[in-house]
């Protein structure tokens, strides 16, 4: 790992009074080091015992890392202010991570320094030390914690990684598993943290992609690497859906993330519940929007508490007239409209509000550190506000997650939780009450549209009966749902579920999916918000990506009577053809209907009976003469006014098969009318319409 080389032998008589330098060579041959230190001892030749020693890290270098490579130390006192003696020195090179001591290699120096003149220790010996690089060795000034505590690098790669991994966490073996930061921004911390615990997995989260310029930076300040580490992951998504499953983490990070989650970050807290696995540890560092850290806006105002002590038009005209003092950021920058928007975004959170919702989750408290003002004036603008808002500068949190046992059991039936008091109508009870093996029949004929999806967005899913039969077939899937209760289900089933309004939630996306389901949905919108609707799903779902609407049929007949007022929340019918129309004017192409399968046609309004053929009878082949004979004959007794019996009976016969003929011919027709209606009542009651997206 590394050696020290002594370069030449201290002098053999050195008297008291006089100055005493020693350098010595020490050699790093791993990628990189962190947290070293060299410590020299003055031990007697006689009895072994330490008459000095002392720490480059006691005498104020915090040596936060060091990359591979050769190293000079100098070690300087201008008077050696021991007693007359022989001693020997000895040379350690040790890493002090978190203030536990680890020493990694020793040595002696050739020689025996013999102290003459000898004075009494008890002021001490005074020591300089001196540390550079070797030729073919970067500079150490190249380094973030050289470059002093206002770098940004050294902000987030040192002091920050050394507060999680050691103050807050105290060294955690869990820190050597499964890591997930939420809001990882520019990925500085992340490796920082990373590079200290070589963990299994670190995913890091964030819904921009500013960990792009963290390559560049790492070659700045000297990291000796060329790329960044394969199981180092950087995914740009939105947080408040972590595309991971159930208890998939080990330790949970956010450092100064969750006041930048736009809307809220309580489904964040949720989905870090549910990702973290029992045992785990969560640490939060939020930024306090009441203190003087908070608003982010320290770049044009040193005024304490100006955010709150401004109008919103006098913060906002500061924040693009005044001359800002910009920090460092690691060579990226902002401009006075992304400051804006980022303030405007802010979560105001406080510590008592942090804790609450913490403790709702059931998170225990690990470690809990706070920085606090010196003194604060109170001005008349500052009168309402609690003192410790204000008085609190920074917060650092770290808690354990703790999770209910489940039991494993087969899922037939929701088992409804609590009934809540939201009123006369509860929709959790509503949801609970419906037939699950019914619907699932219903809905598994639409799970063959989403075959070979990467993943499927389930709009207002209800109890999870899509998600489970899309589960089924290997297929990834998010459901959207507003209500709690339906939502805490279906996550205790092993679902992904946001707990959401659907449009909210497609406002916010920035996701995108190659499958969407938009089932029982639309009804319960205005024609306003079907378009809104649509506008918002055709920018999440993917170029050629499909999309399923099921939405209760108005010509069903049963539909109208018995289910679709049963709902208070129902708003109108929407007709197939019009959702159709609105599908192809949102250019979606309609590539499949269930109005296309039978039985489900209208009758007509109107019905023809068809006329029946009467078989006639046909006169028998007979001579001339016998034809001649019987017309005489029926010319006398026409002239006469008298029917011939042959001809009554013939008479009767056609009537009677003429009878039958329009009675077999009427009552076809009837059966058929008859028919035509009812089947009103076995059409579907409910219209699906599946379309694609073309662009």
């Amino acid at each position: 790992m590394a050696f020290l080389d002594a370069q030449r032998s201290p002098r053999q008589e050195v008297p008291a009074r006089e100055s005493f330098s020693l350098g010595f060579i020490v050699a790093l041959f791993e990628d990189i080091l962190f947290d070293p230190t060299v410590r020299l001892s003055i031990v007697r030749e006689d009895n072994g015992a330490v008459a000095y020693a002392r720490s480059m890290r006691e005498d104020g270098w915090d040596i936060a890392w060091l990359p591979r490579g050769k190293y000079r130390v100098e070690w300087h006192t201008p008077a050696l202010a021991l007693p007359s003696g022989a001693y020997r020195i000895q040379i350690e090179l040790a890493v002090i991570p978190g203030g536990r001591y680890r020493s990694l290699s020793s040595t002696t120096a050739p020689g025996i320094l013999r102290v003459v003149e000898g004075k009494d220790p008890g002021a001490g010996v005074a020591c300089i030390w001196r540390l550079e690089s070797c030729e073919g060795t970067t500079s150490i000034e190249h380094f973030s914690w050289k470059k002093g505590p206002q770098n940004w690098f050294y902000k987030h790669f040192d002091h920050a990684a050394r507060v999680i991994i050691y103050y807050m966490f105290e060294d955690s073996p869990l820190l050597q598993g499964k890591i997930l930061d939420i809001g990882g921004g520019d990925g500085i911390t992340d490796l920082g943290v990373f590079l200290r615990k070589r963990p299994e997995l670190f995913v890091s989260l964030d819904l921009e992609a500013n960990s792009t310029e963290l390559s560049r930076m790492m070659r700045e300040n000297g990291l000796p690497f060329d790329s960044i580490p394969d199981n180092l992951v950087f995914n740009q998504t939105n947080v408040n859906r972590i595309p991971y499953p159930d208890n998939t983490f080990d330790v949970v990070l956010s450092w100064a993330s969750l006041e930048h989650v736009y809307g809220g970050y309580g489904q964040v807290l949720r989905e870090v519940k549910r990702v973290l696995k029992d045992g785990g540890l969560f640490f939060v560092h939020p930024g306090l929007y009441y203190s003087n850290f908070g608003h982010h806006l320290g770049e044009f105002s040193k005024e304490p508490f100006f955010h709150l002590t401004k109008t919103p038009d006098e913060l906002k005209e500061l924040v693009f007239t005044a001359p800002p003092n910009y920090i460092d950021r690691g060579g990226v920058e902002y401009t006075p409209a992304d400051f804006w928007r980022y303030y405007s975004e802010l979560n105001k959170i406080t510590v008592s509000k942090i804790e609450g919702e913490l403790r709702a989750l059931d998170f225990q408290f690990h470690k809990v550190a706070v920085r606090t003002e010196d003194v604060i004036t109170y001005t008349p603008e500052l009168q309402h506000y609690s003192l410790q808002d204000l008085t609190t500068q920074e917060l650092y949190i770290s808690v354990v997650n703790r999770k209910p046992a489940v039991e494993s059991q087969p899922c037939t039936r929701a088992v409804p939780p609590k009934r809540s008091s939201d009123g006369p109508y509860d929709y959790s009870r509503h949801e609970f009450a419906k037939d699950r093996t019914w619907n699932r029949e219903i809905l598994a004929e639409q799970v063959g549209f989403f075959s070979g999806c990467r993943k499927v967005l389930d709009l207002a899913c209800g109890s999870g009966i899509f998600l489970e039969l899309l589960a089924e077939r290997g297929i990834p899937a998010l459901g959207v749902e507003r209500n709690q209760e339906v939502v805490e289900w279906v996550r205790a089933q092993g679902w992904e579920v946001i707990q959401q309004d659907v449009l909210r939630f497609l406002e916010q996306s920035q996701e995108t999916y190659d499958g969407i389901l938009c089932s029982h949905f639309l009804e319960h919108l205005s024609f306003a918000d079907v378009l809104r609707l649509f506008e918002l799903l055709v920018s999440r779902l993917e170029s050629q990506g499909t999309v399923v609407f099921i939405l209760p049929n108005p010509e069903s007949i049963r539909m109208h009577l018995f289910g679709f007022w049963r709902d208070p929340e129902h708003v109108r019918f929407y007709h197939p053809e019009l959702i159709e129309a609105v599908c192809q004017h949102y250019g979606l192409q309609v590539v499949h209907t269930n109005r296309q399968e039978e039985p489900f046609a209208i009758p007509p309004l109107s019905f023809e009976a068809s006329k029946g053929t009467v078989a006639r009878s046909q006169p028998l082949a007979r001579g001339w003469w016998k034809e001649t004979v019987r017309g005489v004959y029926f010319r006398l007794l026409r002239t006469l006014r008298l029917t011939p019996y042959a001809d009554v009976v013939g008479l009767e016969e056609r009537l009677r098969q003429e009878r039958v003929a329009m009675h077999d011919s009427l009552s076809t027709w009837s059966d058929k009318a008859t028919w035509a209606i009812n089947r009103m009542w076995a059409w579907p009651d409910n219209a699906a319409i599946v379309c694609r997206k073309l662009e």
